[in-house]
């Protein structure tokens, strides 16, 4: 609701309804839409953010009832793509990924806001493979060389090493194993 209060400050307008809004601030131009819900205006519709000199587009995504709803996508200030994710219910879910000069950097899954599933990490040109659950990285955890030669790998739990883990030299001999 904040963000609602400053835009339509910087909108200089308290009127809701259908049809896409316009508002400035410092540095970035908005464009949203606003709806009337249980008698409240909300942000509901599309959500733009621009910069305001060269009108490059920095952030795109869906409000629904004044929350983060569906694919967001954010770039830099020099056109690249950032990062994409989707959200439901103001929570972060389902797929993102993460950019670095226009090349995944990483890719995984939210579930409700919270990391989950499997993260690839793209550490060219390495790749690093880990599980997560709840926040917290849980499974198994590897790092590749190029061309998928294990590098090492071990299991994670609550976010910490346990049991046998192993790391490999680039020919595929073993360097060395431990346990934790």
């Amino acid at each position: 609701m904040i963000l609602l209060t400053l835009l339509l400050s910087l909108a200089g307008t308290d009127e809701c309804g259908p049809g896409l809004r316009y508002s400035a601030g410092d540095k970035d131009l908005f464009e949203y839409e606003l709806a009337v819900i249980d008698g409240k205006c909300v942000l509901d519709g599309e959500w733009f953010q621009f910069t305001k000199i060269g009108h490059i587009l920095l952030v795109s995504g869906h409000f629904k009832n004044d929350m983060a709803d569906g694919v967001w996508s954010w770039w830099s200030e020099d056109g690249k793509l950032k990062m994409t994710g989707s959200f439901t219910n103001n929570l972060q879910d389902d797929e993102w990924v993460y950019y670095s000069d226009g090349k995944p950097f990483q890719d995984g899954h939210f579930c409700g806001g919270k990391v989950c599933g499997s993260w690839f990490m793209y550490l060219y040109p390495q790749l690093v493979i880990s599980n997560w659950k709840d926040d917290k990285l849980n499974g198994t955890f590897t790092v590749y060389y190029r061309k998928w030669d294990l590098k090492q790998q071990g299991q994670m739990k609550d976010g910490n090493r346990i049991g046998h883990w192993v790391e490999w030299n680039e020919d595929g001999t073993i360097k060395r194993k431990w346990n934790e």
